[in-house]
């Protein structure tokens, strides 16, 4: 079983039609780049749609990381070498993981 991409998803979903996504493509492979980065530059899909499509597809929880406060003591949790390579940030973690 094959892996459905982006594009072939968000069109299925209806957050793009078939004309957007061939459009993002051939913009795609003439300059490089990302196909959801992509669809937002063109307008075809917002930011905040786009991210709300990627967390349901993974089931991962998303947040705008300009409206969170994060706590000095969660920044610990994650070994940096492990934050860079998976792009994660720790924001609130349990008051069970904190050491006094």
């Amino acid at each position: 079983m094959s892996r459905k991409l982006l594009g072939e998803l968000l069109t299925e979903a209806g957050l793009i039609n078939l004309e957007q996504l061939n459009h993002a493509l051939k913009v795609q492979k003439e300059q490089g780049g990302k196909s959801g980065q992509i669809l937002v530059r063109l307008g075809y899909i917002s930011m905040d749609s786009l991210v709300e499509f990627l967390s349901k597809q993974h089931s991962t929880k998303s947040c705008d990381l300009s409206k969170e406060i994060i706590d000095e003591r969660a920044m610990g949790l994650i070994p940096e070498k492990i934050a860079k390579r998976y792009k994660a940030v720790p924001i609130k973690p349990k008051k069970t993981h904190y050491k006094n």
